[in-house]
C-alpha cells in the first residue's frame, strides 16, 4: 500500500542512509532519491505515503519537490529535512503546505515520532473524511448545510461556479462561511486536486504577489523551472479584497485583463469581501477596475438570522463534528433548545452557532444539551442586562449625557466579545454610529472602561 511506502530524498549519503534504515527497522517500505530530478521522476510513477525531502540540494530546492507533490498528490504528508542555519525556510515550507520538519542530524525517535504523529492525523482525517460524506450524501456539498430555499439556490450557484474558471466575488457578513463556500467551488471544479492558497490581504507583500503572478524567483534554476512547470495550477483565495494595498489592487487588474491573461494562466481567483447589513460594496475601498474584473461573478451569502430554518440542521452538524473530533458521546439537543436556537437573532452567523454548539457540549454532563447551556440568558443580549447597564451608570452621580453613552457602548461591545454588528443591534442604532463613536473615543484616547 502506498500509505506504507515512504520516499527519502537527500543528497548526503549519510543522512540518508540513516533515515532510510531507522524507517525500514519501524516496519516502512522505504525508497530514496539522491536529487531532486530523480526525485520528481519516481514521484511522476508512484504514490508514496509520505515524503522527506532535504530543503537544500545542487539541482533544486525541497520547496520545489513539495509544490511537485501539492500538485500531484495534495494529500500526501511533505516533511522537510533541514540544518539549523537553513531553520527559516523550513517554516516557509510548512506554511507553503508541508506537515512537518525535522531539523539534521535527528536521532531515531525522532524520525519515528514525525510519522506516528502523521499516521495520528491520517486516521483522524478519514474519521472526518466519512462523516462529511455522510453528510455530503443527506444534503450535498459536504459542509454547505441547510434546507431552507436560499441553501438549495446557493448550492446551484456554487455548483456553477465550479463549472467556470473565472474570477468571482464572494461577500457576506462576518461569520457567514464565506471561505468555507470558496473551498466548495474549488473542490467542484477542475482545480480541485491543485493547491487552494487563502491570502489575508491585509498581509500580503510585493515578494509573494511577484513571485504568483509576474515570474518566478531570481534564484529558482531553469532546471526547476522546467521540472515543477506543471505544478503551477492553483486557487488563490483573496481574503477581504478591500484591504489589499491600492498599488496591488491595480497590478492585479491590469493581470485580470485580457493583456495579463498569461500570468494567470492555470490561476483560478476567489475574492471575498464582509459586507454588514447597513454597508454596501460601494463603500469598500476597491479599485473600479477591479472590482469590475472580480464582480462579474458574485454570490452574497445571506447572514443566518434571514435563514433560521437552518439553524437545527446546521447545529446538529456541529455536534456530530465536535464530538467525533474529541472521542465524545453524541449529544443532542432538547426541542426547548432548539426552539430557543430559532428564536436568537445570531448576529455572529454560522461562527457563533459553531461557538454555541461547542460550549454547550463543553458544559453539559448529560446526553441532551438544555436551553441554559446552549444560550445563557434570554435573547441576543437581555433587555435586563442593558438595563442593569444603565442602572448601574446612571446611578452615579455628576456624569455627562456623552460619558453615560461612552460607557454603555464599550460595555456592551466588551460584552458580545467586540463584535460591533451585535453591538448595533443590541443598542438599536447602526453599525456606522457604533464606529463613528469608536473613532472619537479613539481620537479622545478614551478606549477604555
Amino acid at each position: 500500500m502506498s500509505d506504507s511506502r515512504i520516499l527519502v530524498i537527500d543528497n548526503e549519503a549519510l543522512m540518508r542512509t540513516f533515515a532510510c534504515e531507522t524507517l525500514n527497522k519501524s516496519g516502512y517500505e522505504v525508497k530514496f532519491a539522491e536529487c531532486g530530478a530523480q526525485a520528481i521522476e519516481m514521484l511522476s510513477k508512484e504514490n508514496y505515503g509520505i515524503v522527506f525531502t532535504d530543503i537544500k540540494m545542487p539541482d533544486m530546492s525541497g520547496i520545489d519537490i513539495l509544490n511537485f507533490v501539492l500538485e500531484r498528490s495534495p494529500d500526501t504528508p511533505v516533511v522537510i529535512m533541514t540544518a539549523y542555519a537553513r531553520l527559516e525556510n523550513a517554516f516557509e515550507a510548512v506554511k507553503l503546505g508541508a506537515m512537518d520538519y525535522i531539523i539534521k542530524p535527528f536521532s531515531p525517535n525522532q524520525i519515528e515520532a514525525i510519522v506516528s504523529r502523521i499516521n495520528e492525523r491520517r486516521h483522524l482525517m478519514a474519521e472526518n473524511r466519512l462523516l462529511r460524506e455522510k453528510i455530503d450524501r443527506n444534503h450535498g456539498f459536504g459542509e454547505i448545510i441547510g434546507q431552507s430555499e436560499k441553501m438549495l439556490e446557493l448550492r446551484m450557484m456554487v455548483k456553477k461556479a465550479g463549472e467556470s474558471d473565472k474570477p468571482l466575488l464572494i461577500t457576506g457578513e462576518k461569520g457567514t462561511g464565506k471561505e468555507l463556500i470558496a473551498r466548495a467551488i474549488h473542490k467542484n471544479s477542475k482545480f480541485a486536486f491543485c493547491p487552494f492558497i487563502k491570502v489575508d490581504c491585509a498581509d500580503i507583500s510585493d515578494d509573494f504577489f511577484d513571485k504568483e503572478f509576474c515570474g518566478l524567483n531570481k534564484k529558482e534554476s531553469t532546471n526547476s523551472i522546467r521540472l515543477i512547470k506543471k505544478a503551477k495550477r492553483k486557487t488563490f483565495l483573496f481574503d477581504e479584497i478591500d484591504k489589499m494595498p491600492r498599488n496591488m489592487q491595480i497590478r492585479l487588474a491590469e493581470i485580470l485583463s485580457d493583456s495579463g491573461a498569461e500570468s494567470l494562466t492555470g490561476k483560478r481567483i476567489i475574492c471575498t469581501l464582509i459586507i454588514n447589513s447597513e454597508e454596501g460594496i460601494e463603500r469598500k475601498h476597491i479599485n473600479k477596475e477591479l472590482f469590475g474584473k472580480i464582480g462579474a461573478v458574485h454570490i452574497n451569502i445571506l447572514p443566518l438570522r434571514e435563514r433560521l430554518d437552518d439553524v437545527p440542521l446546521l447545529a446538529e452538524y456541529f455536534i456530530r463534528e465536535y464530538c467525533g473530533m474529541n472521542g465524545i458521546e453524541r449529544k443532542t439537543l432538547s426541542k426547548i433548545a432548539i426552539t430557543r436556537l430559532m428564536a436568537y437573532s445570531w448576529m455572529g452567523n454560522v461562527g457563533e452557532l459553531k461557538n454555541a454548539v461547542q460550549r454547550a457540549i463543553a458544559l453539559s454532563s448529560g446526553s441532551v444539551i438544555q436551553p441554559e447551556q446552549i444560550l445563557p440568558g434570554e435573547g441576543d443580549l437581555t433587555t435586563a442586562k442593558l438595563a442593569d447597564e444603565s442602572k448601574e451608570i446612571i446611578g452615579e452621580a455628576a456624569i455627562p449625557l456623552w460619558e453615560m453613552e461612552r460607557r454603555l457602548i464599550l460595555k456592551t461591545l466588551k460584552s458580545l466579545g467586540g463584535n460591533r454588528g451585535m453591538t448595533a443591534e443590541a443598542l438599536k442604532i447602526s453599525v456606522r454610529t457604533v464606529r463613528n463613536k469608536l473613532n472619537q473615543y479613539r481620537e479622545m484616547g478614551a478606549l477604555f472602561l
